[in-house]
C-alpha cells in the first residue's frame, strides 16, 4: 500500500491495519473510498482500541467515580483549579466541575476530547495510578472535537454568513436569537458556535444584554406594582396578605411566589401587624 514496515508497536496495535496511513491491509491497492487519516483520527482510533480492550479484558466498568477519580488526580498533581484548569486545556468549566462533583454521567466523545487536550490516552488517564502527563504537553491548539458537527455545503456556509452578518448589521430593537438563525437553515445552534464563533458571541451577547435589560425592567415593575397594592390596601384599612393581593389582581399568584417580592412583602407586613393584629 504505502510502502511501510509493519511494526511490532505500532500505532495500531491490530494486525490488519496499516501504521502509517491507518488503511486495512486486504487489499493490494486502496480503493477510490480510502482516506488520507491525520495524525488526530490515528490517535482517536488507538485509544478507543486500548480503552475497549482495557475494559473487555479486565471487565471494568467507566462509572462517574472513575472519571472524578482521574480528573482529581489531575488537579491535586499539578496543583491547579478547575478554572485554571479549563483555561489550559479549553474546555467548558461547568462541565469539568460536573464530572468532578460525580454530577455528570460521562460522555464518550468529551472525555476523548478532553483525553486528547491532555496527551494522554483514556486507558491510562483512569486506570493508571500515575498520571503521565504534563501541562507542557497538553494542546490547547488547534481545538480538535471528536464531537459530530453537522457538516456545511459551500453554498449553505455562504448562505449562512450572510444572515449572520445580516443580523449583525440590523439594528432591531429585539435582537434576534442565534436559534431562530439556526431553524432557518435547518442546522443547530451548536453548529453555528462551531463554524462563525465570533459572529456567534457577539450575537449572543447582543441577545443577552437585551435579556437582562429587559429582566431588570420588570422585576423593577413587579416591584413598583407590589407597593401600590399594598399601599391600596392600606388606604381602605385591609392589611396586605397574600391573598388579599392576588384575589383583588395586585399580583400574580406567580409573582407572589418569588423570593424578592416575598422579602419585600413582609417587610411591609412587619410594619402593619402592630395596626393590623388580626391580619391573615
Amino acid at each position: 500500500m504505502c510502502g511501510a514496515e509493519k511494526n511490532i508497536f505500532g500505532w495500531f496495535p491490530r494486525l490488519h491495519v496499516c501504521d502509517k496511513c491507518g488503511r486495512v491491509l486486504f487489499h493490494d491497492k486502496p480503493s477510490s473510498q480510502d482516506e488520507n487519516f491525520t495524525s488526530h483520527e490515528l490517535w482517536l482510533s488507538h485509544a478507543v482500541y486500548a480503552l475497549i480492550h482495557k475494559v473487555t479484558k479486565n471487565r471494568i466498568i467507566i462509572t462517574s467515580d472513575v472519571v472524578s477519580n482521574a480528573l482529581t488526580r489531575i488537579l491535586e498533581t499539578q496543583k491547579i483549579t478547575v478554572l485554571e484548569f479549563s483555561k489550559l486545556v479549553q474546555c467548558d468549566t461547568r462541565m469539568l466541575r460536573r464530572l468532578i462533583n460525580k454530577e455528570k454521567r460521562p460522555y464518550l466523545p468529551s472525555i476523548l476530547d478532553i483525553c486528547y487536550r491532555l496527551d494522554i490516552p483514556p486507558d491510562k488517564l483512569f486506570f493508571d495510578r500515575d498520571i503521565l502527563t504534563c501541562s507542557e504537553n497538553w494542546k490547547t491548539h488547534p481545538r480538535e472535537k471528536y464531537i459530530d458537527m453537522s457538516k456545511l455545503t459551500k453554498r449553505k456556509r455562504t448562505d449562512l454568513l450572510k444572515a449572520l452578518q445580516s443580523a449583525l448589521t440590523t439594528s432591531a430593537t429585539i435582537p434576534i436569537r442565534v436559534s431562530h438563525i439556526a431553524s432557518r437553515f435547518n442546522i443547530r445552534t451548536s453548529t453555528i458556535r462551531y463554524n462563525f464563533p465570533e459572529e456567534y458571541s457577539i450575537l449572543t451577547a447582543r441577545r443577552s444584554a437585551w435579556e437582562k435589560t429587559v429582566w431588570r425592567n420588570q422585576h423593577q415593575a413587579r416591584l413598583e406594582k407590589l407597593v401600590e397594592g399594598i399601599f391600596s390596601l392600606a388606604r381602605v384599612g385591609v392589611y396586605p396578605s397574600e391573598r388579599k393581593l392576588r384575589d383583588l389582581n395586585y399580583m400574580l399568584p406567580s409573582d407572589l411566589r418569588r423570593e424578592d417580592v416575598k422579602h419585600l412583602l413582609g417587610a411591609f407586613q412587619d410594619v402593619y401587624k402592630s395596626l393590623w393584629p388580626g391580619g391573615d
